[in-house]
């Protein structure tokens, strides 16, 4: 996942590669594949490769897991080693549904973390250039991170679709949703509207958590 999203944020030019310690011999979790589709990204001709395939040295080295971090410590960076702490979402308890909701939710951390560091960098895809509505939306909501929700947009047919998930998820506790037509992402004054468009939205969902989950006193 984070190889193909990597592909699609970088700017031109910017090679993008990688490799397990311990790569799964079936290849390509299923439910990564589906994951990157709803984003409009195929990967299912992508295989999983052995850290020992990659040759040359790298300008940057992102580990992924902490066994990574502590397994391949020598592996050279010219500018800048990095690790993100992210859990396998396969190693994830449940059945189909709660694999598919870890995977979904990697996804989106990967992909976050991916826009920051980029932009840090001065790497990240031009948006003018090569971002669609939907990268347009996410490249705003990247801006306001919030420990008790996570945002993500996708598709809603000519529109886009702007979610907010409580974080961590609760039962009880539905996705808050709102769309966005065309003409108000493309104006120029979009990112002032959508951000009060953004808190008011917030305002309704955690008045709308505690009427649907009052506290109660012990």
């Amino acid at each position: 996942m984070a190889e193909g999203l990597a592909r699609s944020l970088a700017a031109p030019g910017v090679e993008v590669a990688s490799a397990g310690t311990h790569p799964n011999p079936k290849g390509v979790h299923p439910f990564a594949v589906d994951a990157l589709r709803d984003r409009g990204l195929d990967i299912s001709s992508h295989r999983a490769k052995h850290i020992d395939e990659l040759a040359g040295e790298f300008d940057y080295v992102i580990t992924l897991c902490d066994s990574a971090a502590q397994e391949c410590p020598n592996v050279p960076a010219r500018r800048r080693r990095l690790h993100w702490s992210i859990a396998d979402p396969g190693n994830v308890p449940g059945g189909e549904s709660e694999l598919r909701a870890a995977f979904s939710a990697t996804r989106d951390e990967i992909e976050r973390r991916l826009r920051q560091w980029l932009a840090e960098e001065n790497l990240l895809r031009e948006p003018a250039a090569a971002q669609s509505l939907v990268e347009k939306v996410r490249a705003q909501l990247a801006q306001y991170e919030h420990p008790l929700f996570r945002f993500d947009a996708r598709p809603a047919g000519e529109s886009v679709e702007v979610q907010i998930h409580s974080e961590p998820p609760r039962d009880g506790i539905h996705v808050y949703s709102f769309q966005l037509r065309p003409r108000e992402i493309e104006h120029k004054q979009f990112p002032w509207t959508f951000q009060k468009q953004l808190y008011d939205c917030l305002h309704d969902y955690v008045i709308e958590m505690f009427t649907r989950n009052p506290q109660r006193e012990n």
